[in-house]
């Protein structure tokens, strides 16, 4: 059965811990409030958004998957073994599911979600530590479902009927840090391009930070700006100048933080570390946080100013 496990303790510890834990916009005109808060053993593993606004989370240690309805209310809506990317692929080949990616220590599996929560097996994932999970909604790439995996340090594609073929061999089996978010540019100014962030590793920080790949897989790094990159999200609507957003960090010895990247590549720093981040179906961002001392999921929306005049028509999970 669901459990509805927002508590008045969570609630509590929310407000009390508001400044250490939630997010903090460094320029002005932007403002945060509290979407969502729920007690769970783990910080999220993946986001997504489904068409009807619902967003939903994946908890790897717990081996769960969350459902946090517009209102905010959060309930557990699934269980899958180890849990980590999510997507959505309502209105395409793939059909209104969300699909998980299931893993455990090396190899994984692809799994599909209805709507009422029923888990079937969709594909046996070859690749080794499948992690970020991406559709390509921008028909440059085939219209595919995209995975990246952090032990073989590919990416492989797959497609409607649960076939799986190497789309790149980047970043080259470095066996150290790897793949953490997949991308694609919704926005249409940056090129309609695959877009890969890798973490770092001692002595792989030619494959560290965040980079662009063609059709063809061919990989090139997209800013200087980064060291090392965590999440990627395309804003999908002018409130937030269609810019895109990455968790990461400048320096090797410094705190990650949240950038905004212009299509030149040039990085401004946005806001104070998180989690992960996506942009939902109403134009505004949303951000998951994590605090360990209360075992509690803060998810945080950050809007400015034009955003209630300027929301966007599409997800972007």
């Amino acid at each position: 059965m669901k459990r509805i496990t927002i508590t008045l303790t969570a609630v509590y510890i929310l407000l009390l811990f508001k400044s250490v834990y939630a997010i903090e916009v460094f320029e002005p005109g932007y403002k945060v409030d509290v979407y969502a808060s729920y007690t769970q053993s783990g910080a999220t593993r993946g986001l997504a958004f489904d068409g009807s606004g619902n967003l939903f989370t994946t908890h790897y240690p717990t081996g769960t998957v969350w459902c946090i309805k517009p209102d905010g209310t959060a309930n557990e809506f699934t269980a899958i073994e180890y849990p980590r990317g999510i997507t959505w692929t309502g209105g395409t080949s793939f059909g209104d599911y969300m699909y998980v990616v299931d893993f455990e220590t090396f190899r994984g599996d692809l799994m599909r979600v209805g709507l009422d929560g029923t888990v079937s097996h969709f594909s046996s994932l070859s690749g080794d530590g499948p992690t970020p999970l991406a559709l390509d909604r921008t028909g440059n790439y085939g219209g595919f479902l995209y995975l990246a995996t952090r032990g073989d340090d590919r990416i492989y594609r797959i497609d409607s009927a649960g076939r799986e073929s190497t789309f790149s061999s980047f970043p080259y089996s470095r066996n150290g840090g790897g793949p953490m978010s997949l991308a694609f540019d919704i926005t249409g100014n940056y090129g309609g391009l695959m877009y890969l962030a890798n973490t770092y590793s001692p002595g792989n920080e030619d494959v560290s930070g965040l980079f662009s790949l063609d059709t063809e897989g061919l990989a090139k790094r997209f800013t200087e700006d980064l060291v090392e990159a965590g999440c990627i999200a395309f804003a999908p609507n002018c409130a937030f100048s269609q810019y895109m957003y990455v968790i990461g960090k400048s320096n090797y010895d410094g705190p990650r933080q949240l950038w905004r990247i212009n299509p030149e590549g040039h990085a401004t720093m946005f806001a104070s570390d998180c989690n992960e981040i996506i942009f939902g179906p109403d134009g505004f961002l949303y951000v998951s946080e994590f605090s360990s001392s209360g075992s509690f999921v803060i998810i945080s929306r950050v809007s400015n100013n034009s955003s209630d005049n300027n929301t966007a028509t599409g997800n972007n999970s």
